[in-house]
């Protein structure tokens, strides 16, 4: 919701009422009348919260003061600023305890889009799952880094590679990937996945990669995204070019460059 649309709605609401703005300040837990005045003008904002305690204590229904859709808009902004900050708080970041969080997050809500979501390796039937059960087709396994070496390299370097399982909205375990920083660098980030043989062309691969896009676009949306492509995988390079990856004048190793 904006402020200049919630603004005049909650100073109608005030002088119906017969509140001066201390008093509705006071009521809802603000510091004092001047958040009101900013709140009334539209230079700040009402958070979800205080909507909330407004409606419960003055016994509103929330269409007498706003318009439905508006605290919709205003839930879902909320939502992805909260998640933003949990994202940041939690990946490439040297201060942060990694496996705590990992542990704990609600990695459907944070780490997921409406196909399937990540959930961190965290225990030994992680391990078990992304170094024996998950398997490609005998002529793909020449064309991704197995789940061993990036999870290797996450024992190395923690603050700079994430590994996690793929899973499907049913809770299926369908694949492996990584998000890491590009060749241990901060100047890009950077990802390498693999989906179960047995849940191949069902879409999972494109949701995987917009669902990391999307979490590493978060993190930091400043930084480019690059993966490596081998020459002879042009089904991958066709994928990452319908995704807007574009591919740069250099190599890695004998791999070609995409960045988005």
């Amino acid at each position: 919701m904006s402020n200049e649309n919630i603004g005049p709605k909650i100073k109608q609401f005030r002088k119906k009422r017969k509140l001066t703005q201390d008093q509705l300040a006071e009521s809802l837990g603000y510091s004092g009348k001047s958040v009101i005045s900013h709140i009334e003008k539209g230079d700040a904002d009402m958070t979800y919260d205080k909507i909330l305690l407004l409606l419960r204590t003055y016994m509103l229904d929330a269409n007498e003061l706003f318009d439905v859709s508006e605290i919709d808009a205003l839930i879902k902004r909320q939502q992805e600023e909260k998640r933003s900050e949990l994202l940041k708080a939690i990946f490439f970041n040297s201060n942060a305890d990694y496996l705590k969080y990992a542990k704990e997050i609600d990695c459907k809500s944070i780490l997921s889009n409406d196909v399937l979501y990540f959930k961190p390796v965290t225990s030994e039937e992680d391990l078990i799952y992304c170094c024996f059960e998950c398997e490609l087709e005998d002529g793909q396994k020449d064309l991704v880094n197995p789940p061993f070496f990036s999870i290797a390299r996450a024992y190395l370097k923690p603050d700079n590679v994430y590994p996690f399982i793929i899973y499907d909205k049913l809770d299926n375990k369908i694949g492996f990937i990584c998000l890491l920083k590009w060749l241990g660098k901060g100047d890009a980030f950077s990802f390498s996945f693999l989906i179960d043989k047995n849940y191949q062309r069902k879409g999972y691969g494109t949701n995987s990669i917009k669902l990391a896009i999307d979490i590493l676009k978060t993190i930091d949306d400043n930084k480019p995204i690059k993966i490596a492509v081998e020459k002879v995988n042009e089904k991958a390079q066709k994928l990452y070019e319908s995704l807007g990856f574009k591919k740069l004048d250099e190599l890695d190793g004998d791999d070609l460059v995409y960045s988005l």
